[in-house]
């Protein structure tokens, strides 16, 4: 279906009530105006944010205010049931489509007007000047500044990404009872960005074949879905990173053990030898001046009795 925007009116988007109702009018007769009248759709915005689906849906409710719009708009069955017309399903279709391009086409030309590298600051600068009776002159000077936002581009948007899950595998490592937790792009995963001007779309390709959509908010992904897969049991990729972990813990438990058994003993210091020895010099010269002291006095005792012995004679 051609849908061309330029048979509506450039401010048709700002249409309501009878306004709104005159341009349905002439796009799409009588009809459709007396249903959207019923179903209190008053202006195009609020059409655009009525799904089609809930347009037609009414008709199938048993209600005596909808009876005298359900014989214009419907074919009555035999069983009593209602069908829409072709034509009048057609013609609010239609309507939707064309305001929905004409609105899809102002919101690029908003985003056209943003310099997509630089911030537009207008700055605006007033001075006023007073004269007073001594011929003095007072200036007063304000500045008004305003910054609008500038839409991430695609590759900021994928650093971004990256940037939080290198964060998380820092904060969660120790959670998860992991020494080292380093998931890279295209080796653990794979990041898939879309960013056109009326859409933003994300997707993460877990090596475990599990693909997760990212959700946005304030124009920014959300990370939080892919955190919750790598945290369940079902993730085989982190289960992979979990036994080569405790592989890793093994080996370096087994080098440590290894390299304090091969250690020689601890040898004593110079000082230490030094008082050892002369400690042994001095036990030895005290047994030696013992022995010596022990034998003199033998001496001494057995001298007298051989005196005794010439006298007697």
């Amino acid at each position: 279906m051609i849908v061309d925007t330029r048979i509506l009116p450039s401010d048709v988007l700002t249409y309501t009530d009878e306004k709104f109702y005159e341009f349905v009018h002439s796009l799409c007769g009588d009809t459709p105006v007396e249903l959207l009248k019923v179903l209190c759709i008053r202006s195009v915005q609020l059409l655009l944010m009525t799904d089609t689906k809930d347009i037609f849906s009414v008709m199938n409710l048993d209600c005596v205010q909808l009876e005298d719009i359900k014989k214009k708009t419907c074919f009555q069955l035999q069983d009593k049931s209602f069908v829409i017309k072709p034509g009048v399903e057609s013609s609010i279709k239609y309507l939707k489509e064309l305001l929905l391009a004409k609105n899809n086409e102002h919101l690029k030309q908003l985003t056209k007007k943003i310099t997509p590298s630089t911030r537009t600051i207008i700055s605006k600068r007033s001075t006023q000047s007073l004269s007073s009776s001594s011929n003095n002159t007072i200036t007063t000077t304000s500045t008004v500044t305003l910054e609008q936002s500038v839409p991430m581009s695609t590759d900021e948007h994928k650093q971004y990404v990256l940037q939080k899950i290198t964060e998380w595998c820092d904060s969660n490592k120790e959670n998860l009872s992991l020494v080292n937790l380093d998931l890279k792009e295209n080796e653990h995963f794979t990041l898939t960005i879309k960013n056109s001007n009326t859409s933003l779309e994300g997707l993460i390709k877990c090596k475990c074949g599990v693909i997760t959509t990212l959700a946005t908010k304030d124009e920014r992904f959300v990370l939080s879905n892919f955190y919750k897969h790598l945290q369940t049991n079902k993730c085989s990729m982190m289960k992979i990173i979990r036994r080569e972990d405790q592989e890793n813990k093994k080996n370096d438990n087994s080098k440590q053990l290894t390299a304090t058994s091969t250690t020689p003993p601890t040898t004593p210091t110079n000082k230490s030898t030094f008082l050892l020895n002369k400690l042994l010099v001095s036990l030895s010269t005290s047994a030696t001046n013992s022995i010596e002291t022990t034998t003199t006095m033998k001496r001494k005792n057995t001298a007298p009795s051989t005196s005794t012995k010439r006298r007697k004679k």
